[in-house]
């Protein structure tokens, strides 16, 4: 967004309404002008839609917004064109979520499509799902909602079939004393007693923080002076939490190991009495380069882990002073690094706009946490003690204080996960020669997510799969069989597959990092030699010239185009670029337009830099005004 204009004055004259029960909201001058969503917990689809057609109808009064006859309601990405409405619902799904041949069938004949509901943090299937609409042109906002809504019934009959006869008992009421989660928690103070949480609730918090374990705890405090209800307070406040609990110090594991130990076991199958062995060694890997056939369907490997200071508490925790300490510390090894880590460090509390800018451009300026993270006290004294460091050439990030004190990042274009994994660890280790990580034989490397303990690792690759794609089966066969996960690469407007997948180790507890990383390569390999099977990858070497374009007269596409005065030819994309631009701005469409403004004076070049700078993209064009999907007819069609 940023490379086709929509970033230009920020924040200026950008804004966010919502009603006094957070039900209704508007997000005004983001990617489109309005962003208008209701939403509420629970199944009443209807009075959520309802809702958003008597705001829609109010907004009309005061302004119409630009429609026409053949694309609907007009937006500057081509995906969102006809309603731009996404409808979903968050529901659990655990036994259909294990059955995905019969899953991905209901959403075929309902024209809908399955997402996970959560965030980084909580990876791994839980069994709650984002179900949505799939289609957006050529159809009614009543038919989009009624479709999700039929897609949903149907799932939830399938989920009842595969449950068998029910024993489930009613619901008890509510014990005297307990407390009622929900958003109305704010504050450890209202935690007086048990929680009750709503019907149907799936967090392992609900699962495990019996009343029981709540009295027991109550009033209590961790060795760095942590309440056990700071721990619990995220997920009683938040009921579509995956967890939510986050520990407050190394010693809250082990003082509380009754409660966090069950947790543990639940989502990691790690045991009480189970040890974890750390290994940051990279001559330890087993991963050979790629051929340039195979290192040609692989866009980009990356890299993260997750630390903290032994010293000092987690995230929820810590104290302004401490989080300043850690900051101060950790910048001053950072910006003695030297050889290819050597880099520059960005303090966000005392930004430059210039700098802030360019982190943006470079998708590395991370934000404020969301609410899971700021119930258990992690934004405190936001931006203070948070920064940014990265290396001159861009391939080595780390992240201080964001929800671990830091998070250390190795990425590059390309295959070579090796030395992409080398580059982490001999950074890793420079750290760790100043301050020691918060570490032991039980639980590995110490995170306020439980989801994260063991590793705090997440090695994955952007992959070109397209063949193999459509055999999700045996794609997730593979995937299991090396117990990695698959995702898609793109976001909301990038919704439709284009066969760019993300694979990333699943496992983090229990294993060392070389060993994660080895299942990530072990599977890589093993999807790259089922997609050749299928006829898919092609011959690196294979790629024909470019036609109606002589040398010279053409411009490579990639991250160093910075501005529309470089487009001064047709844009050549490196060979496995799978976006829509790539395949329809062609040199004839370049040369008929360049130079040329649609009625709001937007130039064609401006709508097509996004996709020529950004080849990972999935469209990569975007309308300057409702006049461009008429000038432009010949392109955006």
């Amino acid at each position: 967004m940023d490379a086709c204009g929509l970033n230009r004055n920020w924040p200026s004259n950008r804004g966010i309404y919502h009603n006094d029960a957070k039900t209704f909201l508007t997000w005004v001058n983001e990617e489109d002008q309005l962003r208008i969503i209701s939403m509420q917990p629970g199944a009443n689809i209807g009075q959520v839609f309802q809702r958003l057609l008597d705001a829609l109808e109010k907004f009309e009064k005061v302004a119409k917004f630009s429609f026409d006859d053949h694309n609907g309601y007009i937006t500057s990405c081509p995906t969102n064109l006809g309603t731009a409405m996404r409808a979903s619902v968050h529901i659990c799904l655990p036994l259909l979520g294990k059955k995905k041949e019969e899953f991905e069938a209901i959403a075929s004949k309902y024209n809908v499509q399955i997402r996970g509901a959560h965030g980084e943090h909580t990876e791994t299937d839980d069994g709650i799902f984002d179900i949505s609409n799939k289609r957006r042109l050529g159809i009614t906002m009543t038919s989009l909602v009624q479709d999700m809504y039929d897609g949903v019934k149907a799932m939830i009959a399938k989920e009842m079939e595969l449950r068998g006869p029910s024993t489930v008992a009613p619901a008890a009421a509510p014990t005297s004393g307990m407390v009622q989660a929900g958003p109305h928690l704010k504050d450890i103070s209202q935690l007086t007693g048990p929680v009750e949480f709503p019907k149907g609730t799936k967090s392992l918090l609900s699962k495990y923080l019996t009343p029981e374990i709540f009295n027991k705890f109550k009033g209590t405090k961790d060795a760095a002076g942590v309440p056990f209800e700071l721990m619990v307070l995220s997920g009683s406040q938040n009921v579509d939490s995956g967890i939510g609990a986050y520990a407050g110090s190394h010693d809250s594991y082990t003082k509380y190991a009754e409660f966090f130990d069950q947790i543990i076991e639940d989502y990691h199958g790690h045991k009480k009495t189970d040890k974890h062995v750390s290994n940051m060694d990279h001559t330890k890997l087993n991963c050979p380069p790629f051929s340039a056939d195979d290192d040609a369907m692989i866009v980009s490997t990356r890299i993260r882990v997750g630390r903290n200071l032994a010293e000092v508490p987690l995230g929820p925790g810590i104290s302004k002073d401490q989080r300043d300490m850690v900051e101060k510390k950790v910048s001053g090894v950072l910006e003695k690094l030297d050889g290819e880590l050597k880099g520059k460090y960005y303090d966000l509390a005392n930004m430059k706009e210039a700098d802030q800018k360019q982190l943006i451009e470079d998708h590395f300026l991370f934000k404020e946490g969301d609410r899971f993270l700021q119930s258990c006290g992690l934004n405190r004294d936001w931006p203070s003690g948070r920064g940014i460091f990265h290396n001159d050439a861009k391939q080595f990030l780390t992240w201080v204080n964001e929800e671990d004190q830091l998070r250390i990042i190795s990425m590059q274009p390309g295959s070579d996960i090796g030395a992409v994994f080398k580059r982490l660890s001999v950074a890793a280790a420079e750290i760790e020669k100043v301050t020691k990580f918060a570490h032991d034989d039980h639980l590995g490397y110490i995170t306020s997510c439980p989801t994260n303990l063991g590793t705090a690792m997440r090695a994955s690759v952007h992959i070109k799969l397209p063949m193999l794609s459509k055999k999700m089966d045996d794609f997730q066969k593979i995937a299991d069989k090396y117990f990695v996960q698959i995702r898609g690469i793109h976001g909301e407007h990038t919704e439709t597959d284009d066969g760019v997948f993300d694979i990333s180790n699943r496992r983090r507890l229990g294993r060392g990092e070389v060993d994660l990383v080895q299942d990530m390569y072990d599977g890589v390999k093993a999807m790259i030699a089922a997609e050749r099977a299928l006829g898919g990858g092609g011959k690196a070497a294979a790629a024909a010239p470019v036609a109606a374009a002589s040398a010279g007269d053409t411009v490579e596409a990639g991250p160093h185009l910075k501005d529309i005065s470089q487009l001064t030819g047709p844009v050549v994309f490196p060979k496995g670029t799978k976006s829509l631009l790539s395949k329809y701005l062609t040199p004839e469409i370049f040369n008929k337009f360049k130079g040329t403004k649609d009625a709001a004076g937007v130039p064609f070049e401006l709508m097509v830099l996004s996709g020529s700078q950004n080849v990972d993209s999935g469209i990569g064009a975007y309308a300057g005004s409702h006049d461009s999907y008429t000038k432009y007819a010949e392109f955006f069609d």
